[in-house]
């Protein structure tokens, strides 16, 4: 910083005196932070885990709910189902279907089922019903290798753990949607295969009951879908699509 002296004769001189270094450091340190700060937020941006704006719609709103949930814990199968469910809601099926690709490497074990279940859910919508066959196929593979790994790696603690006591819903919604896929190729055989399987894993499901007995219906096999129609509605006395099934096969 230049300072000011007196000469000899009374006549101010400017001397220039030698930066301090360690301001100098100080600056440049920083200059270096706020760079790296303008480049953090920009990834942050890039990456969707800021959102730049306020949400203009409550569809934008729960979307950005959605979207910070699966990004605050990716390895979340019912946070990431969530979201590709919600995106393909919205009519954002390429972005649903990036999501469901991405979200398939990152999530792992049982929690990867909830993430089979969303792109099954994809596919059928897009009624690609081979490829919803073909991925439920797979998926349920996958559960009972995840299923299975959990129990022998209790058993070599001496616990005993039984499928039983896992939980099956995004495993029945894939077996129902599988089911649905056949339905809408008439092969009801198939159908009725995947459903008899959910209903193994949740006897009380009235949804699959119902649309076992309109499967069994369509199999001409009319004393089996009524006794499904009627076993429904003993678990949801005011279940319509069971009392219209079970009126239409009555004749009533």
């Amino acid at each position: 910083m230049p300072r000011t002296q007196q000469a000899p004769n009374g006549a101010a001189r400017v001397v220039r005196t030698q930066a301090d270094p360690v301001a100098q450091w100080l600056i440049v340190a920083i200059i270096f932070l706020v760079v790296v700060a303008l480049f953090g937020v920009i990834y942050l941006l890039v990456a969707g885990v800021v959102v730049p704006s306020t949400p203009r719609t409550l569809v934008e709103s729960q979307l950005a709910l959605l979207r910070n949930a699966a990004a605050t814990e990716p390895g979340s199968g019912s946070a990431r189902n969530a979201y590709i469910l919600a995106l393909e809601a919205s009519g954002q099926q390429d972005a649903a279907m990036s999501e469901y690709t991405k979200a398939l490497k990152q999530v792992s074990g049982g929690e990867q089922t909830q993430v089979y279940a969303a792109g099954v859910t994809l596919l059928f919508d897009q009624k690609d019903y081979k490829g919803v066959i073909a991925l439920a196929k797979q998926a349920i593979g996958a559960d009972d290798a995840a299923v299975n790994a959990v129990i022998a790696e209790n058993a070599k603690k001496g616990i005993t753990v039984t499928s039983a006591q896992f939980d099956h819903a995004a495993r029945i919604s894939i077996l129902l949607t599988a089911a649905r896929a056949s339905g809408a190729t008439a092969d009801w055989k198939t159908a009725v295969q995947r459903l008899t399987e959910g209903l193994s894993d949740d006897p009380q499901a009235a949804d699959l009951l119902t649309f076992r007995a309109s499967a069994y219906s369509h199999l001409g096999d009319r004393e089996k879908a009524i006794a499904d129609y009627k076993q429904a509605l003993t678990f949801i006395p005011d279940y319509a699509p069971a009392l219209y099934g079970l009126k239409q096969l009555q004749g009533k």
